[in-house]
């Protein structure tokens, strides 16, 4: 999917913009952007589509996104998940040819007061998610919500764990995914 990296850059760059024009006003309001990558399994991934049925199958996904953290405690996330077809169980994987996600977040930013190294974000997550079949694209809407905890090695690299619930919405005809997964990656602060 092509256009999926163009969206990805583009939040990036305007992310990179807005830090840009909020240091050129001298505001005490700390900004930091981090990217990274992770690796995600998710024991329950169900799809309910009209080319699929409703199949349960579990499934692993391979993730970048990027946090945007202002005054340390409000945070928004972007995630790109692709879904290794290879994972799933024999009942998709004679119908799926490819798969993601595009989510976003927005929460709150936790950090210990004992250890600043630690920090928990709590976020509501919306976004969809869609399958290629052997028939057609199936893709429909997602809420639901994301915890994780994030240990800073340094002032720039960190280890992240997150857990993340999601509820399928049914669109019009689209498919319905609902899907609980746990993910583990690396972040690296830019600013």
């Amino acid at each position: 999917m092509p256009h999926i990296p163009t969206l990805f850059t583009f939040l990036l760059c305007s992310l990179l913009y807005i830090n840009t024009h909020a240091q050129e006003n001298q505001t005490n309001v700390p900004i930091h952007l981090s990217i990274g990558g992770s690796f995600t399994i998710a024991p329950s991934l169900t799809i309910d589509g009209p080319w699929t049925g409703r199949n349960t199958s579990a499934a692993n996904f391979l993730s970048i996104f990027a946090d945007l953290i202002i005054n340390d405690y409000l945070i928004g996330r972007v995630q790109y998940s692709s879904l290794m077809v290879s994972s799933v169980d024999d009942v998709f994987t004679n119908q799926i040819e490819s798969g993601f996600e595009l989510n976003g977040a927005i929460g709150y930013n936790y950090i210990l007061k004992n250890n600043p190294k630690i920090s928990i974000p709590i976020m509501a997550t919306l976004g969809f998610a869609t399958v290629d079949t052997r028939r057609a694209r199936e893709a429909g809407m997602q809420v639901g919500l994301t915890t994780g905890l994030q240990y800073a090695f340094t002032n720039k690299i960190s280890a992240t764990g997150n857990l993340r619930y999601l509820k399928g919405l049914t669109v019009s005809e689209g498919a319905k995914f609902d899907q609980t997964d746990f993910s583990i990656g690396i972040m690296l602060r830019l600013f």
